[in-house]
């Protein structure tokens, strides 16, 4: 079909260039990469600036210049939710205090910003510009990909965390028969603990401001008995405990929570699978695409089309708003 100048006529396939399987996956992979290597970056200034301060490594820096901007930021609702959540996921990759993490939190996000915008200007650059709002859908899929995976990989952290509750609780109430002071309890308790759950004591064990802490941990677990035990922790050290009631009260649940949390954490991990195959469905549809486009060349051309980049783009707005319905049900 012949079109001038003029011509309001159009093929009936016009043909554009939506990412295959292989680019995303590249892409995907890049950007994996970029974000791995600032957090490495970030990790190592804040080790420098501790080591030459001679602060116990996991203490937070009070003169850090951004820990104004963060209270500033953290006066708007919405920033502060936002900033806590990165910040729980990357508490389960070190053992740093909340505010740290608050600020690396910060500082990857203005990374990912970057990141995000100058890949979709790469993409537009280089494929067509008419659908233009298909490379933005591929850069808000591929940051929900990598959140997802970062939140898979907390949950599983957080299973095992509460398996090793009843453990972890037994040793810190023998420390807390002997200290009669949660501080000094924890000190002495945790590193005998099992691996996933001591680090989070060790978090707290080494923390400037312990009701702080507890209150970053109890924020960010999931697990209600886990959350129960971090609320009477709380408790001791914002009211005391002149009577030793925490020691009898982490014995008393250290019965129930055993087999309360394996039925709740099993039904947890059934949501995470859920999740994971909704993650999965855009990577299905591009591999799925590129296998119909190797048949003919007329399906080849149907694969190319604006209603077909069309299609693609309800396929990724259905499968992030069916993983943020599975997240807000997981939650009730």
């Amino acid at each position: 079909m012949q079109q001038g100048t003029g011509s309001v006529n159009m093929p009936l396939y016009e043909k554009v260039q939506p990412l295959s399987a292989e680019q995303f996956l590249i892409i995907l992979v890049i950007y994996v990469l970029i974000l791995a290597i600032s957090y490495y970056v970030i990790d190592v200034i804040e080790k420098t600036k501790v080591k030459k301060l001679h602060k116990p490594k996991f203490l937070y820096l009070k003169t850090s210049f951004l820990n104004k901007y963060i209270d500033k930021l953290f006066e708007i609702p919405i920033i502060e939710k936002y900033i806590k959540r990165i910040s729980y996921k990357l508490s389960y990759f070190n053992s740093y205090d909340a505010r740290v993490n608050y600020r690396n939190a910060l500082l990857l996000t203005i990374v990912i910003m970057f990141v995000s915008l100058g890949m979709f200007i790469t993409l537009v650059v280089m494929f067509k510009a008419s659908i233009w709002y298909l490379y933005l859908l591929y850069i808000v899929v591929i940051v929900l990909v990598i959140y997802i995976v970062l939140n898979f990989y907390g949950e599983m952290k957080e299973l095992k965390m509460a398996k090793q509750l009843p453990e972890a609780l037994n040793d810190l109430k023998i420390a807390y028969d002997n200290r009669k002071r949660l501080k000094l309890a924890i000190l002495e308790s945790y590193d005998d603990m099992p691996k996933d759950i001591r680090r989070e004591f060790a978090r707290l064990a080494e923390a400037d401001n312990l009701e702080e802490s507890l209150l970053f941990l109890r924020n960010r677990v999931k697990n209600e008995w886990f959350k129960i035990v971090l609320t009477l922790m709380l408790l001791a050290v914002q009211k005391g405990d002149k009577e030793g009631a925490l020691s009898d009260q982490l014995q008393n649940l250290n019965g129930i929570i055993a087999q309360e949390i394996l039925i709740k954490e099993s039904n947890r991990l059934l949501f995470q699978l859920y999740k994971a195959f909704v993650l999965g469905s855009p990577l299905f549809a591009f591999f799925l695409r590129n296998n119909m486009m190797s048949m003919s060349t007329e399906v080849a051309k149907k694969y190319e089309s604006i209603s077909a980049a069309n299609a693609l783009s309800g396929v990724f707005i259905f499968c992030i708003i069916s993983y943020f319905v599975l997240d807000t049900t997981e939650k009730i």
